[in-house]
């Protein structure tokens, strides 16, 4: 098997999962979560602990959709930021 056939696999695992994840509802209930943060009353007795028990949910959610998916922003921004930087570049070269 050629490495672009792999890549082109791993591609559509990675999709595959991405989509299972987005319908488990995890990237849903972190927003959520937020929103509650959000709400707390400081001023509340129980402030403290559900603070604490929001960030841990919220915490474990986020891990348990990075261990399966790996972080893209840096590959999706490297792409990215070459176009933009050559484009900049080009804006210059006419001075």
């Amino acid at each position: 098997m050629t490495q672009a056939a792999k890549t082109r696999i791993k591609g559509i695992r990675q999709s595959e999962l991405r989509d299972k994840l987005r319908a488990g509802g995890h990237l849903q209930q972190v927003v959520l979560n937020i929103g509650k943060i959000d709400k707390l009353k400081v001023t509340s007795k129980t402030f403290k602990n559900s603070l604490e028990k929001l960030k841990a949910t919220t915490d474990y959610q986020l891990k348990l959709v990075n261990k399966y998916l790996p972080d893209l922003r840096s590959t999706e921004l490297t792409g990215d930021l070459n176009l933009r930087a050559k484009e900049f570049s080009d804006m210059y070269d006419d001075e």
